[in-house]
């Protein structure tokens, strides 16, 4: 018996469809998806580093302003405490009375004197490391492919794998200096190289910390010679 051609087709249930298309389309989607996150990741990694450097520590001094006995009797920081800026530190009981404030937000890391001891006029009695580096210090060793300018731009990035920011070089040293040992590939040989002073970075952009090392790029331009 021949099938009746009047017959209206059945539709395609609505939770087929969107099966069908589920199956055809989210392959194509995720993979696009994934080449952009690779793309992505591969811009801010695929710099090659061709130099270190480290953040260099600001340390401020606390210095005595008269002659005088540090008070026992008012709270005074401890190594490593973190202080503000303004923030009293400590008094100075002598012929007049003078409290020792925090010119700096930043951490202790020294102390020269403890309360109960006589302190004379001038002399250090704290000091204070600013939580922000001031610049990057890099040394360029002899026969290296870097020539430093400056202005020349230096991509920076932190040794745990942070993305890399722009900066530019500030000065670049007239005459070869012992590396320091943090800097060395082998502590154990010594090398020199011509110091070069780096802007820091925007903290929103890459924040690094006093002390921190860190992966250089430098990319060309600058003043010429």
């Amino acid at each position: 018996m021949a099938a009746d051609s009047k017959l209206e087709p059945i539709p395609t249930p609505v939770p087929l469809q969107l099966m069908r298309i589920r199956h055809q389309f989210m392959p194509a989607l995720i993979f696009v998806l994934a080449l952009c996150l690779t793309i992505a990741l591969w811009k801010n990694y695929s710099v090659t580093a061709n130099g270190t450097g480290e953040v260099s520590a600001v340390n401020v001094r606390v210095i005595a302003t008269h002659d005088g006995m540090l008070s026992q009797n008012v709270a005074f920081p401890h190594l490593y405490d973190h202080v503000e800026k303004g923030q009293p530190l400590g008094r100075i009981d002598g012929v007049q009375s003078a409290e020792l404030v925090a010119p700096v937000t930043g951490t202790i890391t020294a102390v020269q004197h403890q309360p109960g001891e006589f302190v004379t006029q001038g002399h250090e009695v704290l000091t204070i490391t600013e939580d922000t580096g001031a610049y990057i210090i890099s040394y360029i060793r002899p026969g290296s492919s870097v020539v430093p300018r400056k202005n020349m731009k230096v991509a920076v990035r932190g040794r745990d794998h942070r993305g890399w920011a722009e900066c530019r070089v500030q000065e670049v040293g007239t005459r070869f200096v012992p590396i320091p040992e943090q800097q060395l590939a082998n502590a154990k040989i010594p090398e020199r190289g011509i110091p070069v002073r780096i802007e820091m970075p925007n903290p929103s952009s890459l924040f690094l910390r006093p002390g921190e090392l860190v992966l250089l790029n430098f990319t060309g331009g600058g003043d010429a010679k």
